[in-house]
């Protein structure tokens, strides 16, 4: 049977998301009364000096815990309890010569009752086979949904504050990021792909009278706590994940989330903030993403705060020549994707990104995997194409080419070899 004449139709169905995620945090410090940690922070003991020793105690104590540490301190509280809309802002069509059908979505928010309020615009990209479910890959993307493929049936939608980068042709242009996303090759090889662009959630500047922060005024924490760009945009992406999992289409326990740069350390923050995401690829993430914030030969926490002061909450910038009193590092917010499968993708000629301060992240997250008995590192970081198996790759690895700061087809091959990998039981 044809998709189209077959396909799941959305008319305006209506979704309560229930998440729980950090309490308020009038029981925290302010920074000036962090205590000096020079080293790691231990991913077992609690703030109050209690260790933890059993699994329950982790997921009851110490990852809650966690997660309300990096949300007051560094990301920023989002809004809870959103009441979501989906409506098709296009019928589904076929691209690609009819390989794939593509649907259009848009995710909007009935509370808001502003005539600009913002909406998501989702492209959700499947192999073109009626009645089967099938992974998907979500990200953000960074000059407009027109950009993954060439073909007429993506829609742009108007938009402010657009990045000079995507006002180049050949970054902003219809297909422009063809080679970058790969999309044809992720549909052969059995996965769906969905994005949305970063200006519908929030501009990537330093201003936050547009997006949707002006239209969110009750989010809880202090006003120096509030959700920056990077929250923002991981908060879109939970979104996308209420509607993949209301799609019958989608195999939604098979939800893997990615990202390349700022966009990766988007796509770590969303994962560790939303267990309904079964597998997360940072790429390329860099400082505020998989690499550590103490010991940065790169990019510090000081010049990351300063050349992007939108992209975490003001807290933040408290930390500036300051690492060790930050009462966590980057190893600990992959401890709170443990046990499910994260692989950073890396580039021996990125040194920007610092992906040997991303390996001793994943090295000492490593202890959580095996702790919660999830197969964790199995061998050294895969290089150069290297071949992704279950005797070198458990649940969390490394995977370099000898690359700058780019997304390529190599990179997609190994990408997709680590969710066959993690995925394969469950697509069986």
């Amino acid at each position: 049977m044809n998709y189209l004449s077959s396909c799941f139709r959305i008319s305006s169905l209506l979704v309560v998301l229930t998440m729980t995620l950090p309490a308020l945090a009038e029981d925290l410090p302010p920074v000036s009364e962090l205590p000096v940690q020079e080293e790691l922070p231990d991913a077992f003991v609690t703030m109050d000096g209690t260790r933890i020793t059993t699994p329950e105690e982790w997921y009851d104590v110490r990852r809650p815990e966690l997660i309300k540490l990096f949300t007051h301190y560094m990301y920023g509280y989002m809004p809870e309890n959103v009441k979501v809309k989906f409506t098709e802002d296009a019928a589904p069509a076929e691209v690609m010569n009819g390989k794939a059908i593509v649907k259009q979505i848009a995710i909007s928010f009935p509370e808001l009752e502003a005539e600009n309020a913002p909406q998501i615009h989702l492209a959700l990209f499947l192999p073109n086979k009626a009645e089967q479910k099938f992974p998907v890959f979500l990200a953000v993307n960074k000059c407009g949904n027109h950009t993954v493929i060439p073909d007429e049936a993506i829609l742009t939608f108007p938009t402010h504050n657009l990045h000079d980068y995507c006002e180049k042709p050949e970054n902003g242009a219809r297909g422009s990021k063809l080679d970058y996303w790969c999309l044809e090759y992720l549909i052969e090889r059995g996965y769906g792909f969905a994005t949305y662009h970063v200006n519908n959630v929030d501009p990537d500047t330093h201003d936050f009278t547009d997006g949707v922060h002006p239209h969110f005024k009750d989010v809880k924490g202090p006003k120096e706590s509030r959700w920056g760009t990077i929250s923002a945009w991981a908060w879109g992406l939970q979104r996308c994940v209420d509607y993949l999992l209301s799609d019958a289409q989608v195999r939604g326990d098979c939800i893997a989330v990615t990202g390349h740069s700022r966009r990766g350390k988007t796509a770590l923050w969303a994962t560790a903030t939303d267990e309904r995401i079964a597998l997360c690829i940072p790429h390329q993430s860099g400082t505020g993403g998989m690499a550590l914030s103490r010991n940065n030969e790169q990019e510090t926490v000081k010049r990351i705060n300063e050349h992007f002061p939108h992209w975490f909450n003001d807290t933040f910038t408290k930390f500036n020549d300051n690492e060790t009193q930050i009462p966590f590092d980057q190893h600990l917010l992959i401890a709170c994707v443990a046990p499910r499968p994260l692989m950073e993708t890396s580039g021996l000629k990125d040194t920007w990104a610092n992906y040997n301060s991303s390996v001793k992240a994943i090295q000492a997250a490593d202890a959580v995997y095996k702790f919660l008995g999830a197969p964790g590192i199995k061998g050294d970081p895969i290089i150069n194409g290297g071949p992704v198996t279950e005797e070198n790759c458990g649940n969390l690895a490394q995977y370099r080419l000898d690359t700058r700061h780019v997304l390529e087809l190599d990179y997609w091959k190994g990408i997709l070899d680590f969710a066959d990998l993690q995925f394969g039981e469950k697509l069986k």
